[in-house]
């Protein structure tokens, strides 16, 4: 087979480029083009425990920093403990999880439709990767419903070797922080 025929079959298989992490034990990715820039995970500030968002300064302007495994897997906030379960390591054990790792190191930052940046804490850098287009499935919908995880609008398969990938949906990442209950003042 020659080099330039080589190059026309290649172009004629569709490939969407993704930016891939890890997030507790799963693999999760984003179209590289809601994708801004990565950088070093900085300071962030004004944590606030019942919505999982905290702010971060990047070239002079506030960052929007969200806790998205707090959007992907429906979890509960952090409870405060009660006076009398302070040393009660059984309690302390049921509302912190292992997998979330308290240290990020990375940080991805997304571009909002209102031209904001918003940024995803990362254990490690992202990697990017071309999948063809018809390694995308849809996602079983009774998995989305009784899966207890949001956010999600495709599965990449990209062998049949290799496990499967969630695809995020930017939008619906976006769209949940409108939802997120009012702060009584």
């Amino acid at each position: 087979m020659s080099p330039s025929y080589r190059s026309i079959i290649r172009r004629n298989h569709a490939t969407q480029q993704l930016i891939v992490f890890p997030l507790r034990q799963e693999r999760f990715a984003l179209p590289i083009r809601y994708a801004y820039k990565v950088i070093p995970m900085s300071q962030t500030y004004g944590v606030c425990q019942q919505t999982g968002v905290s702010l971060t300064r990047y070239q002079n302007c506030d960052v929007l920093v969200i806790d998205i495994q707090r959007r992907i897997f429906a979890s509960a906030p952090i409870q405060p403990l009660l006076p009398g379960e302070l040393n009660s390591v059984s309690h302390l054990e049921s509302f912190q999880s292992p997998l979330i790792s308290p240290n990020p190191t990375h940080l991805l930052l997304m571009q909002t439709p209102h031209n904001e940046l918003m940024g995803i804490p990362l254990d490690t850098p992202p990697m990017l990767r071309r999948v063809p287009d018809s390694a995308f499935a849809p996602v079983p919908a009774a998995y989305l419903k009784q899966g207890n995880i949001r956010c999600i609008s495709a599965l990449v398969v990209p062998s049949k070797d290799e496990p499967p990938i969630f695809l995020l949906n930017p939008n619906q990442i976006i769209q949940s922080l409108s939802l997120l209950p009012e702060m009584e003042g």
